[in-house]
């Protein structure tokens, strides 16, 4: 981990302001839109990468500090983490608002039960700091995760694409709208930004290739592009706005 905590000051204080500077943008949200669990997600992500920059800051003036490299390891492991995990949250709520007879498994909260699990076992992973190969295994149960997630939303997309049913017009004000069309596809691309992260990262730690030192905060902080809200502030509300847990849960009312 020494490539990623010896990158230059002025590098890791530009990426601390954004991602301090989204904080406050990303409470606002939460409380305007109604949609708490998504935006607590994105909020303890971010200050747990303000964190991880601090402790990379002072990396660069006391780098054998074990304090500050543990500050450092767990805000920008937890953080893209806990990004992923917001995007997860989403699932159940897409795949309800089509009709009863596209849905993928008979209640949503099972979908949150096995993200979550696998974001856990991640989240252990990449904080033991013992070993190289817990680190990449860490990042490898991060990157199923991920793909679990695309794989299952695009088998969707296809059922659907493929449907046989009619779709459920109660909620056609919102699948039918250009911007809930949009945050799809911002969802989609921050996963892939997340994969490109991992990628990258693990390629770094395994020593397949070399990068200047400018390069490499960009791939560490690769993910703030992956923040949804940067693709469309707003649109993502609407699916809990119109959408209550007896629906996507299945809670009898």
């Amino acid at each position: 981990m020494d490539m990623f905590s010896r990158i230059p000051p002025a590098g890791n204080a530009v990426f601390l302001a954004v991602f301090a500077a989204l904080i406050p943008i990303n409470i606002f949200n939460g409380i305007r839109y109604k949609t708490s669990v998504y935006d607590l997600l994105l909020t303890v992500a971010l200050l747990l990468e303000v964190l991880g920059h601090i402790g990379r800051l002072f990396l660069n003036t006391d780098s054998p500090n074990r304090s500050y490299f543990i500050l450092y390891m767990i805000g920008t492991h937890w953080g893209p983490i806990l990004i992923g995990s917001a995007i997860y949250n989403i699932l159940p709520h897409v795949t309800v608002i089509y009709g009863q007879q596209f849905q993928l498994i008979s209640n949503g909260l099972y979908f949150n039960i096995i993200f979550a699990t696998l974001d856990i076992f991640a989240l252990i992973f990449q904080t033991t700091n013992q070993a190289l190969k817990i680190l990449l295994s860490g990042f490898a149960i991060q990157a199923l995760t991920l793909l679990t997630f695309l794989a299952t939303y695009r088998y969707f997309h296809f059922k659907l694409s493929h449907r046989q049913y009619i779709l459920d017009a109660r909620f056609s004000n919102i699948y039918l709208s250009r911007r809930f069309k949009h945050y799809l596809i911002a969802a989609q691309t921050s996963i892939i930004l997340l994969l490109l992260r991992i990628i990258s990262i693990s390629a770094l730690l395994s020593q397949k290739f070399s990068l200047p030192n400018f390069i490499t905060p960009v791939l560490d902080d690769l993910h703030l592009f992956s923040y949804p809200d940067s693709f469309d502030i707003g649109s993502r509300s609407r699916i809990w706005n119109f959408l209550d847990s007896n629906i996507v849960f299945g809670v009898p009312r």
